[in-house]
């Protein structure tokens, strides 16, 4: 079986894990979904059902209580209706001129004490005598009769319940008319009883109404009219005494709204300029009470839902009676909650046990899907170490059957690489090997896991990764999650992991008798168990005998000009084209490029506090760096610094390139160490080339001379700049053929220069 099937057959098991992962974690919590939207419907239905229910028994309950404040004023009135009828048949005109009317008195000392509600008893003739008879405290009775003659009389008598006279006293005329008061007239003109209006009893300030009859002649003439006065305090009581909900009430009103019986009897009445009056409904500063009464103006019956600050009421008026001629209301008013708050706290009951069974029943999946999940893992960690110790052992039989792993002459095996990455499920797996006096990293093999390709002669220089290198040299297995992140591993990060697009990396240092030799690592590795490590390390141990014989034979010399490869063509200028040019020409400069690609940065303060910017610390160490390499050129230009030498006729192509290079390599680490001391990526490029040059003299300023410079040495050290990698110096095929004795270069690729044609670029890593 290939690698690329093995890689295919992982795919494949990935992806139905995935699945299999998915079902497990979606089945519980779908089930326990299904439970808790079960729940919320039985919720949903109970709580509509039951609130249906508890209205339609308000229904019933507020219809009972209306039948039942009826009854009590049926109660209340109905007998001194009675008692009013039998008193005109009882009482004769004529009695009213006498001066005591026992049987008369009697009569009505008996009803006045069975029939509380019976104010007073008030009887007028035709000709205007009058006989006012009421109760006063528990066995006191007065009489007050009016002699309509002349002169006109007035005499109070007080009886006890025998009918004794304790007190007989005449009053001085008070102007009381009795046929021309309501009680009477309306009487006079009926046929049967009558009721008065609601008014306010003058002596008592309490509110009440008159029942009265006339007293007509066998031919239909009016002798008189009898009637009680009826106090109506005790309906209020009533109306106290009734328990409707928690908050709900009753209140009677007459036919013009005045309120005729409230649980707070004190609430009715009010003070007017002609004395005190009950108030209207809505004037009683209940907010329910006046909605009730804007809607009772339109309908005389009223069954109705109303919404107030918030709040739904249930409001009910109905006409009490119709045949008693009052024309009184019952109002009912009671918030709807009075009734369906049971039905509320019995859903909130259920809905707090039903959240108790969710919980329970999400803990179980919960611990169903753990369960599921680490028992996928554990098969999948056996299934894996089975599957990995079986390609540890055909790995291992088919190197033991190849001699190329152990022969340093022969080029690495491509199984082994492949054979790695597949096992650790690398995005790809090198091995590298120490060379030339330990200044060289160079890769046997690379393998790419995605495409299946292989590349080899890869170099890594320590002077151009110290840090990376001193990390190998302790030689303890490396790993990391980001290699940007880590001391060390930041510099093979930004050379070899991040242009290949890895992140993650996990060294093993091959090792011999305390001598590094090499190493083997995988990037980016989705499997990281034992396995996968013991195996790393059993190739980084097999690698030994290879990588520890011939040292001498296999090491590499650093990339230089071969005799059978043809120099560079060294370019110039025609004579021709020189002539008549008032500027001078330098044939072999050496030029270098700096730009930093991050202009936000290099305006930020230096950590110092020194008041100094990032881009003039920058420009300080490129100054003593270029004192140091003896440039006789040196500008800065925007967020670019240009370096030149080769100036001076006497200077050879070699010098001026060493010293571009000495300049390269002393700025490069000064401007990387002053970007991370202040927290910035060393986001900078520099481009070399060793070529023609055109410079003049420029407009002197007091005290210095401006020089410019330009022409194809600094076009393509620009062009390499910009191509060059972050924080690399990358130098033209002139400029490496120039200093290749004295400097390390590793080989970085080929471009098209215009009229020039392909060009190679070199990376410089340091001095020999």
């Amino acid at each position: 079986m290939t690698v690329a099937a093995d890689a295919g057959l992982i795919l494949l098991e990935d992806r139905r894990r995935r699945r299999r992962a998915l079902l497990r974690v979606v089945l519980p919590l779908a089930g326990v979904a299904g439970i808790i939207a079960a729940i919320l419907a039985i919720a949903l239905y109970s709580f509509d059902a039951n609130r249906r229910g508890a209205l339609a028994l308000t229904d019933e309950l507020l219809a009972t209580l209306h039948q039942r404040v009826e009854a009590e004023i049926g109660a209340f009135l109905d007998p001194m209706a009675r008692a009013t009828r039998i008193a005109a048949a009882y009482v004769e005109p004529t009695t009213l001129r006498e001066a005591r009317s026992p049987q008369l008195e009697a009569y009505l000392r008996g009803i006045t004490s069975e029939l509380p509600q019976g104010f007073q008893f008030l009887a007028a003739d035709a000709e205007g005598n009058y006989l006012g008879f009421r109760r006063i405290g528990d066995d006191s009775f007065r009489t007050l009769r009016i002699f309509d003659g002349t002169p006109r009389r007035l005499v109070r008598t007080t009886t006890n319940m025998a009918g004794t006279a304790t007190l007989l006293e005449d009053i001085a005329e008070n102007n009381f008319q009795p046929r021309q008061r309501p009680w009477f007239t309306s009487a006079a003109a009926a046929q049967s009883l009558v009721w008065t209006d609601l008014y306010i009893f003058f002596e008592t300030r309490q509110p009440g109404v008159t029942a009265s009859y006339a007293i007509r002649a066998p031919d239909g003439a009016v002798r008189g009219v009898v009637g009680f006065d009826i106090a109506l305090p005790a309906l209020s009581e009533f109306l106290r005494g009734l328990r409707i909900g928690q908050r709900g009430r009753a209140v009677i009103v007459d036919r013009t709204g005045r309120v005729v019986a409230h649980p707070d009897s004190a609430a009715m009445l009010e003070e007017t300029p002609t004395g005190v009056a009950a108030r209207r409904l809505d004037a009683l500063g209940d907010p329910v009470l006046a909605r009730a009464y804007d809607r009772m103006r339109l309908a005389p019956s009223l069954h109705t839902v109303e919404t107030i600050d918030g709040e739904r009421h249930i409001i009910l008026a109905d006409p009490i009676g119709p045949g008693n001629g009052l024309g009184w209301q019952v109002v009912v008013t009671v918030p709807e909650s009075d009734f369906t708050g049971f039905v509320n706290a019995t859903n909130r009951n259920a809905l707090l046990l039903s959240l108790g069974i969710v919980v329970l029943a999400l803990g179980l999946a919960v611990v169903l899907v753990r369960q599921g999940l680490r028992a996928d893992r554990a098969a999948r960690r056996i299934a894996r170490e089975s599957a990995s110790i079986a390609a540890q052992s055909q790995a291992f039989s088919e190197l033991a059957a190849s001699p190329a792993v152990f022969d340093p002459a022969q080029p690495v095996p491509p199984m082994l690489c492949e054979r790695l990455a597949l096992i650790c499920r690398a995005r790809r797996a090198s091995i590298w090997r120490l060379s030339d006096n330990a200044r060289r990293l160079t890769c046997e093999d690379a393998f790419e896991a995605a495409g299946g390709g292989h590349i080899a002669g890869a170099e890594l220089l320590r002077d151009e990764l110290p840090a990376f290198f001193a990390l190998l040299d302790k030689g303890a297995r490396v790993t990391a999650e980001d290699a940007a992140r880590v001391p060390g591993l930041a510099e093979l990060h930004r050379v070899w992991l991040h242009p290949l697009g890895s992140q993650a990396v996990a060294i093993e240092p091959i090792t011999h008798k305390g001598r590094l030799l090499g190493a083997c690592w995988v990037e980016d590795a989705a499997e990281r168990g034992d396995q996968a490590r013991e195996f790393q390390a059993a190739v980084a141990r097999l690698l030994i005998p290879r990588m520890s014989q011939g040292l001498a034979a296999i090491a590499t010399p650093a990339v230089r000009a071969t005799p059978t490869q043809a120099a560079p063509a060294r370019r110039s200028l025609p004579a021709a084209m020189t002539q008549g040019l008032q500027a001078e020409v330098f044939p072999q400069c050496a030029v270098l490029l700096a730009r930093f690609s991050d202009p936000l940065a290099l305006g930020r303060a230096t950590p110092g506090g020194d008041g100094a910017t990032l881009m003039q610390r920058i420009a300080a160490a490129a100054k003593d760096a270029a004192s140091d390499a003896e440039l006789p050129f040196l500008a800065l230009l925007a967020d670019q610094f240009i370096a030149a030498s080769g100036i001076d006729a006497r200077e050879t192509p070699a010098q001026s390139a060493a010293r571009i290079a000495a300049f390269a390599l002393a700025l490069r680490p000064a401007a990387t160490r002053i970007l991370e001391e202040a927290g910035e990526a060393p986001r900078f490029r520099i481009g070399i080339d060793l070529g023609i040059a055109i410079g003049t003299p420029v407009a002197a300023a007091p005290g210095a001379a401006l020089f410019n410079l330009w022409g194809d040495a600094v076009r393509m050290a620009e062009h390499l700049a910009q191509t060059a990698p972050e924080g690399g110096i990358q130098a033209s095929e002139a400029f490496h053929s120039a200093c290749q004795d004295h400097f390390l270069f590793r080989p970085r690729g080929s471009f098209h220069m215009p009229r020039i044609g392909i060009q190679r670029s070199f990376l410089l890593a340091g001095a020999m």
